[in-house]
């Protein structure tokens, strides 16, 4: 199987509604690795009306420790390598706040931001341009499955594509049989750039990238994990991305 990257995961062990302990993100980062997963970005939830970001960073230093421990006293194992940031809740403003960058995925100018479900405003949009324009980071936007598509979309294609960001979709959105067509379409637009699990546990939300692999060979052939994979490269190595 391909190695690809898992740009979205709950994996660190108690720090949000992801992962109850140390022993499930070993048997996450396990399963990450049996399908063919070899960087697991680490992204817990932050909520700026919630924490102060400097406590955030602490708890998510700590997490990191334990589970860094962890997988070395298992040295016999091989796990993912772990690259660490934040999904961090949308707040008007944040294109100017001096921790944001703080946040972003570890060795990298990737900054995942989670919008609200409800519509896009034209502000909300230029809050994102202005994150590249002011800090010289790159939004990823998680989870676009749930903002795209239906009655009431929360955001139009057309507008996706003017912005100086990522998008990333869920692994699921590909997997279920509701969305799966639909997927598919969206993937063909070229406004997919990253896959993330967005997983939480081994139960309800587990890792699944082989399947969304399996599914996008199946249909649109090698040529699609080549790009993803080819996105994975750039903007990890902070490459200059074309949007």
């Amino acid at each position: 199987m391909r190695s690809v990257v898992d740009f979205h995961t709950h994996i660190l062990p108690c720090i949000d509604d992801g992962s109850t302990g140390v022993e499930t993100s070993l048997e996450m980062l396990r399963t990450e690795a049996r399908h063919g997963v070899g960087t697991v970005v680490l992204t817990p939830h932050f909520y700026p009306d919630k924490e102060r970001p400097e406590s955030f960073i602490k708890r998510r230093e700590e997490s990191l420790a334990l589970l860094e421990k962890a997988m070395a006293d298992r040295s016999e194992e091989s796990f993912p390598k772990l690259l660490v940031g934040a999904e961090v809740r949308y707040f008007e403003g944040m294109s100017d706040c001096e921790y944001l960058s703080k946040l972003a995925i570890s060795q990298t100018d990737l900054i995942m931001i989670e919008m609200p479900f409800a519509k896009w405003t034209k502000r909300m949009l230029s809050e994102l341009s202005e994150i590249h324009q002011k800090q010289g980071l790159v939004p990823i936007i998680a989870h676009i499955d749930r903002y795209i598509g239906g009655f009431h979309p929360c955001v139009r294609f057309d507008d996706l594509a003017t912005l100086p960001v990522l998008i990333q979709v869920g692994t699921d959105f590909f997997v279920r049989r509701s969305s799966r067509k639909r997927a598919i379409r969206t993937f063909r637009r070229g406004i997919v750039h990253l896959l993330g699990t967005d997983a939480h546990n081994m139960s309800s939300r587990r890792p699944n990238m082989n399947e969304a692999i399996e599914i996008l060979t199946r249909t649109l052939g090698e040529n699609a994990i080549a790009y993803i994979n080819s996105v994975e490269k750039d903007a990890l190595n902070n490459s200059q991305i074309e949007f």
